[in-house]
C-alpha cells in the first residue's frame, strides 16, 4: 500500500484498502442518503428562508437513492437490554463523582486516572497537553499514553462515553490481549478494528439508552461521495463541496449564526475529505481511503448482534 502511494498508482492504493476495510455497502450508503435526504426536506419549508435555502442546497447536491431494504433502528427494548448489560460490565468505571455542567481538564484527568486504575492499566499515564491546538483527546497505545488539552471540557455524559469508548473498550482489550498466553491480542489480529469500533460505538450509545441513529454517517457519506457508490466517482473538491453543504445545514439548525455556522461548516468539510482522501493524490475521482465506513458498518451490525441475542434470551425466559 505504501508503495502504490510513493508511486502514486491509485488504483492499486484502493485496492489494497478495499482488501484490508472492504467495500462500502450499497444499501448502507442508500441508508445514509435516504436518512439524512429525510431529516433535511423537513426544513424546506421553514419559515427561515437561510435554512429554507441551505436545505434545498443540499438536497440538490445529493445524490438520489432508492430506500433499501435495511435493518431498522434497534426498539427501546433492545436498546434497554444493551444498556444493563453495559451498566453491568462497565458501570464502576464511569462512576464519576463530578457534578458541574462542564467538566475541565484536570477533572477529565482524575477520572481517566480512575478508569485506567480500575481496569489494572497502571502502566498507563494521562497528560495535560498544555500546547496542543487540537481540542480532541488523542490515546496513543504505542507510548500508553491519553493526551487532554488544557482547553478541553465536556459533560458528565460525554466524559462517561469517552471512557466506555477509550478506555473500556480499547485500553482494555489491550492490555487483557497483552496478559494472554497469545501476546498478538495486544496488538489485535487482523480487522480487529471492524468489530471493536462497533463495540465502542455501540456501549456509548447504549450508556446514553437511546439510538437516534447509527454511527459514523458522515465517514460513510463522504467515503460513498468518493468512490461513487451512486455511480459518480468524485475527487477531492467534488467531495469537499457537498460535505460543506451538509454542515452548514447541520449548524444552522443547530442556531448558530450565519458567519459561525460557515466558518465551522468549511473546517469540518476540509478535516472530514482530508481524512477521507489520505494517501491519494486528491485528483483521482473513485480512489479514497475506505477505512471509516467500518464505523457505520460496524455499529449496525453489533446492533444486529444484540438484538439477536436479546430475541433468544427472550425466548429463553
Amino acid at each position: 500500500m505504501l508503495k502504490a502511494v510513493a508511486d502514486r498508482d491509485m488504483h492499486r492504493f484502493l485496492r489494497y484498502f478495499e482488501f484490508v476495510y472492504d467495500k462500502p455497502s450499497s444499501d448502507v450508503f442508500s441508508y445514509t442518503v435516504c436518512s439524512i435526504r429525510s431529516h433535511v426536506e423537513k426544513f424546506q419549508e421553514s419559515k427561515d428562508q437561510i435554512i429554507n435555502q441551505t436545505a434545498n442546497n443540499l438536497l440538490k447536491a445529493l445524490p438520489i437513492m432508492e430506500q433499501p431494504v435495511f435493518s431498522e433502528l434497534p426498539n427501546q427494548e433492545t436498546v434497554q437490554y444493551a444498556h444493563t448489560q453495559t451498566i453491568k460490565e462497565l458501570g464502576d468505571l464511569i462512576n464519576i463523582p463530578f457534578e458541574d455542567s462542564k467538566i475541565n481538564a484536570i477533572q477529565i484527568q482524575e477520572a481517566f486516572k480512575s478508569a485506567l486504575t480500575y481496569i489494572d492499566a497502571n502502566e498507563w499515564k494521562t497528560l495535560i497537553d498544555e500546547e496542543s491546538s487540537q481540542s480532541s483527546i488523542s490515546t496513543n497505545q504505542e507510548l500508553q499514553t491519553i493526551k487532554i488539552p488544557e482547553s478541553r471540557s465536556v459533560t458528565k455524559n460525554k466524559l462517561a462515553n469517552l471512557i466506555v469508548h477509550e478506555i473500556g473498550t480499547h485500553v482494555a482489550r489491550r492490555i487483557n490481549g497483552e496478559r494472554s498466553s497469545l501476546k498478538l491480542l495486544g496488538l489485535g489480529l487482523d480487522r480487529y478494528e471492524v468489530g471493536e469500533e462497533g463495540i465502542a460505538t455501540m456501549r456509548e450509545q447504549a450508556l446514553n439508552n437511546k439510538v437516534d441513529d447509527f454511527r459514523g454517517i458522515e465517514g460513510q457519506l463522504a467515503v460513498g461521495l468518493g468512490l461513487g457508490v451512486d455511480g459518480q466517482p468524485r475527487d477531492f473538491r467534488e467531495v469537499y463541496e457537498i460535505m460543506e453543504k451538509y454542515y452548514l445545514f447541520k449548524n444552522l439548525v443547530a442556531k448558530k449564526e450565519f458567519s459561525d455556522a460557515q466558518t465551522k461548516a468549511q473546517n469540518s468539510a476540509w478535516n472530514r475529505t482530508v481524512r477521507t482522501f489520505r494517501g491519494t493524490d486528491c485528483n483521482t475521482p473513485g480512489v479514497c481511503l475506505t477505512k471509516d465506513i467500518i464505523y457505520s458498518d460496524e455499529n449496525i451490525g453489533i446492533w444486529n448482534v444484540i438484538k439477536k441475542i436479546q430475541m433468544r434470551c427472550s425466548v429463553l425466559t
